[in-house]
């Protein structure tokens, strides 16, 4: 499965941060129904939330060899928390892999 690129959680002030800066609101202050939230989610270029999410969804492998190092670092630094303890991330493998071996 693809890794999780954002969390509303780990990055709310960023998003918030992007929508106070391309739409002039504050989503922590105003009402903002689902349906009208998801479309502005993806007009946030230009905003720390989207270069976050472009940071995480690049592959190290894509970055010229001479930045790959800084980058290493900043994708550490931006990456999401497990929601799982390394026991449980083991277990979750160890059943994916005798799914997959059946």
């Amino acid at each position: 499965s693809e890794p999780e690129l954002y969390s509303f959680d780990y990055d709310a002030a960023r998003l918030a941060s992007g929508f106070r800066k391309v739409f002039g609101l504050d989503i922590t202050r105003e009402k903002l129904h689902w349906f009208q939230f998801v479309p502005m989610l993806g007009e946030l270029s230009e905003t720390a939330f989207s270069n976050v999410i472009e940071i995480r969804q690049t592959p190290v492998s894509d970055v010229d060899r001479k930045k790959q190092a800084e980058f290493i670092r900043m994708k550490k630094r931006f990456a999401l928390p497990s929601q799982y303890t390394q026991e449980e991330e083991a277990t979750i493998a160890g059943v994916l892999e005798r799914a997959r071996g059946a």
